[in-house]
């Protein structure tokens, strides 16, 4: 099969969703699909490439910053991601896309089957969900939802990696089919230095972008409420990532007197991330909002224990009190004392974090997420050739009769 997966974040561009397009793409390839992404172009970054087994096509945007985009950016990828399409498809016309994001991909995607009648299925991953981050994205979901609604009414399926956005999307979109697809994870890759563990002091990591959505504030002011507390137990904390919060997280650090106790590692690449997780005790990401995080089951897989919040209590990642405890967001005293109870007790990290790998072994693997997929685009596209031939079936033929 014919697979055209279109993103406007793929590495080294964006977070967690650019990531899950590269192991999807690798392993649709893998089973024999002949699998093309496009993406958004970046300065030193080649416009054509072949990676582990499938094309890469970068179009020119407008981006200013590897770790995010604006709308108005994310306009020109729709321009231009469109223009790439429809010139790609004249010689090499998939039998599927895979929209990663409604907006502003899936915009591609429905311009693609009105053109070339090219089926697709919409991926949703977050800030594209209607009602995720309501309080910030609000205004931005409001005014694309005409956009949303026309690209969700002829997707061919959508998906979502978690049940939190199935219940958003069903709020805003009632009465729709959403199968959930998790993101998977390369057990190999984060394959545990289990001898590195358990050293004072304890290290707490946490990744992502530095962003409000991610919660950082509360994680800095739960470790500054154990330090007034006389907190024998030595901890440091290894904040992992950037975004536009990092200034305000590095004043907030001097300000709660954490200078020795809290260190900026800044972006890592992908490839270094395995030592990351290898180097630390305990996993904390105590976001405001989430779909499926990639970083909690990186950690899962590197067999940490996991504090996260309770948004993410429907996908059984984290079971709490199992393999890591979920905590309400924002609430800095709970935080505070799940962070303080694994510092206390070796047995318990080690305990939990086997736990964790067990889970992510058993049901988080790239290889299964990339069959469902499959499944979907098999559906997809014969539900779509079905349609088409009721469609042509009943075009009249004019008559050879002569006129009476």
């Amino acid at each position: 099969m014919k697979i055209l997966i279109i993103n406007y974040e793929f590495p080294p561009l964006g977070g967690g969703a650019g990531n899950a397009t590269a192991h999807l793409a690798k392993e649709l390839a893998q089973q024999g699909n002949e699998v093309v992404v496009l993406t958004s172009g970046f300065r030193g970054l080649p416009r054509k490439e072949h990676f582990n087994g499938f094309d890469i096509h970068r179009v020119p945007v407008i981006r200013l910053r590897k770790d995010r985009c604006s709308p108005w950016e994310m306009l020109t990828f729709i321009l231009s991601a469109s223009i790439t399409t429809l010139r790609i498809c004249l010689t090499r016309r998939p039998d599927v896309s895979i929209a990663f994001f409604g907006i502003p991909s899936g915009v591609v995607s429905y311009l693609l089957k009105i053109f070339y009648k090219v089926p697709y299925c919409v991926s949703l991953r977050g800030g594209d969900v209607p009602g995720f981050l309501s309080n910030k994205l609000g205004m931005y979901h409001r005014l694309t939802a005409p956009i949303t609604r026309l690209v969700w009414k002829n997707a061919g399926q959508i998906v979502a990696n978690s049940n939190r956005l199935k219940t958003l999307a069903n709020h805003f979109y009632p009465n729709i089919e959403i199968p959930i697809i998790p993101n998977g994870v390369d057990t190999d890759r984060y394959e545990p230095d289990v001898s590195n563990k358990n050293k004072d002091p304890i290290r707490i990591l946490t990744a992502g972008r530095l962003s409000e959505q991610k919660g950082i504030v509360f994680l800095l002011k739960a470790l500054s409420s154990l330090n007034k507390d006389g907190f024998l137990k030595e901890f440091v904390l290894n904040i992992v990532g950037d975004g536009p919060l990092r200034q305000h997280l590095e004043q907030m650090v001097c300000n709660l007197s954490l200078r020795n106790h809290v260190t900026f590692s800044g972006w890592i690449a992908k490839e270094d991330m395995p030592k990351m997780y290898q180097s630390a005790d305990i996993f904390v990401l105590p976001s405001l909002d989430e779909g499926m995080p990639n970083a909690v089951l990186e950690a899962m897989a590197s067999k940490l224990p996991v504090i996260t919040t309770n948004i993410l209590k429907d996908d059984a990642l984290i079971i709490d009190g199992h393999n890591g405890f979920l905590v309400p967001s924002k609430n800095v005293s709970i935080l505070s004392e799940k962070i303080s109870l694994l510092l206390k007790d070796t047995k318990l990290r080690t305990e939990m974090g086997q736990r964790s790998f067990q889970i992510v072994r058993s049901k988080y693997k790239w290889k299964d997420v990339s069959n469902e997929y499959y499944k979907h685009l098999i559906s997809i596209r014969k539900n779509y050739e079905k349609e088409w031939s009721t469609k042509t079936k009943y075009i009249s033929v004019p008559s050879n009769r002569s006129n009476l």
